[in-house]
């Protein structure tokens, strides 16, 4: 997945419209024989290519203005030799009907600011068809449009579209012809850098890291692969791929040389020693690349929480088949009483322990993922440890209903099978169909989430209640009369938010955003910066963005943030608090989904540094050296790039206590203007430099 700073080195490419540009528009129809059809755009680039920060702007060649806006999403996939292309649905105007002697046309946008949180738009491209005109509004305002050489001024047949044709990798390697539309392809007669066969690797690529934070005690998994350009990975590739602490306090524990099978290194049980956030360096002496950053602390803000239950559980014998789901929010948890500790009963606090023991059962693990069709279930006491950011379901230890996940293959879900004497055979949590006077159904029920036996988890302790005969749907979906009957619960307890009557939830729901980079903030001037992606996001509608400084107790919403909805590709967000107040602050994301329901990121400490300065940048042109200086940081990282945005230069991350000043080597760089990036615990810095 994409990560913030690559994005950044990416996208970079937008700033200068003399440069190539690393997106395009590759095809588009507008106008054919009879009703209109299949009406849209295309756009291509290098695969892995984030599309939320792009637009497109259809104007209106009568007047300039734009009629349309159409926001692009999603990633461009690798269909040719690290190329691909995404197409998007718009109604394009027919350009004799929109304005005499006009054409219309469109502009493909950068949005920086949007993207990024600084910078602007910036127009990529500005075409029309049937003639030029000039944008009086939008991003492309005050500039004349560039006419393109094929339009559909006569109407083609259904089925056709204006595409480019040719071989190469930049808009002006190509050319435009009309032939069979090919939207989400390559194009007929087009290839992207030769014939699109072979993957041949150019470089490493961490394809698996950690997501959020870490314990000091907790083992993860990361992989590398052998990837060209675009990311594909060269399945030919082979050796041995050995790891290294980039940068970090501590050391990394475990086995860290792994032969690269099927163009793969796959590592397992690493761990950190200190806390504090690491880069891990991958290397077999020909590739080599750094991880994303990696965070470990001795405590972790997001607690485990309960997710959601089938209550009403499918199958014959109730009681064994019966599910509780969980989230492990940002803590390793053992499968150990207290530090696993779930109670259940009709009173609150309830006292009824569901939690005391736990064992393996392979063989349902087994059918679990033959089931599904995929290897996603862990046997969760056969690893003894629910890693952080886990999704894991609680069972009881002889299940019998096979249950079908086939629509979860997306993430690794642990199984805790639990061998606690109150967790019996016939039915543990009140159902619909006990709704009698005698059974109680309109009392309802509670059950607590005790985690306070985990290190440094104090908070981690919710309730949870629901009511059976008012917030489960009956009858369920699975076998007998009400089998499948379950509810979900935002994050933090509470009543039900959700109630569902199928055997096989979709944990979607229950996970409806997943972060890939967790929230981070930096200081610039007066105001504070504040970055977050997401891996995954389904039905989100916006996020709150929560302050709270030292001398208050309630978190305060300073703004919104409106979400992607719905996406399987990182999407990266920022936001700018402007003057804050003085001394510690505290941030958090409050994510509201479309239904209504809430879930909380973890929390950003943002500590002031008072005696933190600018970074002192001096260029000694004659030494071929850019100097800097860090003056009250605790640590720095320097990245040197070129106006395209490709990395040049990247120091590790310094302690800058200890390592103070840097000198970066500019031997090399051809004449022009380069940007420096330097980012300190205190804030962000970036500028510009000359190489004559």
């Amino acid at each position: 997945m994409f990560r913030l700073i690559s994005l950044l080195s990416l996208l970079f490419l937008a700033g200068s419209s003399l440069l190539a540009q690393p997106v395009f528009i590759n095809e588009y129809h507008y106008d054919n024989v009879g009703t209109d059809a299949g009406e849209g755009i295309e756009v291509a680039g290098p695969a892995g290519t984030p599309l939320n920060c792009f637009q497109i702007l259809l104007y209106n060649g009568a007047n300039g203005q734009v009629y349309s806006t159409l926001t692009l999403s999603g990633t461009i996939p690798d269909l040719c030799n690290g190329f691909g292309s995404v197409f998007f649905t718009a109604s394009l105007q027919n350009a004799q009907t929109s304005g005499v002697g006009s054409g219309d046309g469109f502009a493909l946008v950068f949005d920086s600011t949007a993207c990024l949180g600084f910078g602007g738009d910036s127009v990529i491209q500005f075409l029309s068809y049937e003639g030029t005109f000039t944008a009086t509004n939008g991003a492309a305002a005050g500039m004349t449009s560039t006419a393109l050489t094929v339009d559909e001024a006569t109407p083609v047949p259904v089925g056709s579209s204006i595409q480019l044709t040719g071989n190469g990798n930049d808009y002006t390697d190509f050319t435009w012809t009309t032939d069979t539309s090919s939207y989400n392809a390559i194009n007929p007669n087009q290839t992207f850098n030769g014939a699109c066969g072979a993957i041949t690797a150019s470089q490493f690529t961490f394809t698996s890291t950690p997501n959020g934070c870490l314990l000091t005690t907790t083992n993860f998994p990361v992989s590398v692969c052998a990837t060209n350009g675009g990311g594909a990975i060269d399945g030919s590739y082979s050796g041995f791929v050995s790891l290294s602490v980039a940068s970090g306090p501590g050391n990394l524990v475990g086995t860290n040389i792994a032969p690269l099978i099927g163009g793969c290194a796959n590592f397992t049980n690493l761990s950190f020693d200190t806390p504090g956030t690491y880069v891990l360096n991958a290397t077999d002496g020909s590739f080599s690349n750094n991880s994303v950053n990696i965070y470990v602390n001795t405590q972790c803000t997001t607690c485990p929480s309960l997710t959601g239950s089938v209550i009403d559980a499918c199958g014959t014998n109730e009681g064994r088949n019966e599910i509780l789901f969980f989230n492990s929010g940002d803590f390793a948890i053992p499968l150990s009483y207290p530090e696993f500790n779930l109670t259940y009963g009709q009173s609150s606090p309830p006292s009824t322990t569901y939690s005391n023991g736990f064992t393996s059962n392979a063989t349902y693990i087994n059918t679990l993922n033959t089931n599904a069709g995929c290897t996603i279930f862990v046997d969760a006491a056969s690893v003894g440890t629910i890693p952080p950011n886990s999704s894991f379901m609680l069972m009881r230890s002889n299940p019998d209903f096979a249950y079908n996940f086939s629509a979860w293959c997306s993430q690794t879900i642990y199984v805790a099978f639990v061998t606690d004497a109150n967790w019996v055979e016939i039915g543990n949590f009140k159902n619909c169909v006990d709704c009698g006077a005698a059974q109680n159904g309109n009392l309802p029920r509670f059950f607590r989430t005790d985690f306070t036996g985990l290190t440094n988890g104090p908070t981690c302790q919710f309730d949870y209640s629901y009511t059976p005969c008012t917030d489960l749907v009956c009858p369920g979906g699975g076998t007998g009369n009400s089998s499948g009957d379950g509810v979900q619960w935002a994050y933090g307890g509470g009543g039900i938010d959700t109630a569902w009557n199928q055997c096989t939830p979709d944990l979607r729901t229950l996970l409806p955003v997943e972060y890939e980079l967790p929230l981070q903030g930096y200081r610039e001037d007066d105001r504070v910066r504040l970055n977050w992606s997401t891996a995954t996001e389904v039905q989100s509608s916006h996020f709150v963005v929560e302050r709270k400084d030292e001398w208050s107790n309630e978190f305060q919403a300073i703004g919104e943030q409106n979400a992607m909805g719905n996406s399987d590709a990182a999407t990266y967000y920022s936001f700018f608090d402007h003057l804050p107040p003085d001394g510690t602050l505290y941030y958090r994301l409050r994510q509201v989904d479309l239904n209504g329901d809430v879930t909380f990121s973890q929390v950003l400490a943002l500590r002031p540094h008072a005696g933190a300065q600018a970074p002192q940048v001096r260029h000694l042109a004659d030494q071929h050296l850019l100097e800097i200086g860090f003056a009250g940081a605790t640590y720095a990282q320097v990245r040197l790039l070129d106006l395209n945005g490709r990395v040049l230069q990247m120091s590790p991350r310094l302690d800058a206590s200890q390592q103070p000043q840097i000198a970066l080597s500019t031997a090399g760089f051809a004449s022009g203007l380069y940007l420096y990036e330097i980012v300190t615990d205190a804030a962000r810095y970036a500028g510009k430099f000359m190489v004559q």
